[in-house]
């Protein structure tokens, strides 16, 4: 399931892993708390779904900045400092802006399944290999991990009870999708409209990735 054109691939990951270079060493933000502003801003949504404003109409360090702006107020804009060696930090935004494009998931639920300071420790040894090995280890940790619907049920805090009161989906069948005792990719449409719009997200985030 791919996010967007690939023609915006190549300035997405480029605009990426500037934007967490600068926040984390001009800014002074931890990479976690940087990724954090970028997905509360609601800059991130735009960028998975390949908005050209985003992934290609600004620098790293413009993106940044609008989402300081947007995450607190008053911020002072924070000059950047050019590095010609590439960071840690750089190649995680770069590498996740793939992951993300290729497998279609929020980098939300990405970051639920492997941290970001994991992502960063896996600079080594990953950065020297195929982006594509790096995609297969999200790929393995996603389909070993929790259900799409279990990461969106605990990121917005409710209980399965919760769930099928708010979407009126039989608490039994919720069940049955978190433990993949059931396929949901096989649910009723009604249902997926329901626990989607209890969950506050689209309908394809709760499909699992095959």
């Amino acid at each position: 399931m791919i996010a967007y054109d690939r023609i915006y691939l190549e300035n997405a990951q480029t605009t990426l892993g500037f934007m967490l270079d600068y926040a984390v060493h001009d800014v002074g933000l931890t990479a976690s708390d940087a990724f954090e502003r970028f997905i509360t801003s609601g800059i991130a949504e735009r960028f998975e779904h390949g908005d050209p404003s985003v992934v290609a109409g600004c620098s790293g360090t413009e993106l940044m900045m609008d989402v300081m702006f947007k995450t607190e107020c008053g911020w002072a804009i924070v000059e950047n400092t050019f590095r010609p060696d590439r960071s840690a930090e750089y190649w995680a935004g770069w590498a996740l802006a793939y992951v993300q494009w290729s497998l279609g998931c929020s980098f939300q639920i990405l970051l639920c399944t492997v941290s970001m300071d994991e992502v960063i420790r896996c600079y080594h040894p990953y950065h020297e290999m195929d982006i594509r090995q790096f995609e297969s280890f999200f790929r393995k940790r996603l389909r070993l991990g929790e259900t799409q619907l279990k990461m969106h049920r605990r990121m917005v805090g409710i209980s399965q009870s919760e769930l099928a009161r708010l979407s009126d989906v039989p608490l039994r069948t919720i069940q049955q999708y978190e433990q993949r005792q059931k396929n949901i990719n096989h649910a009723r449409a009604s249902y997926l409209v329901a626990l989607a719009r209890a969950l506050s997200c689209r309908e394809g985030d709760l499909l699992e990735r095959v």
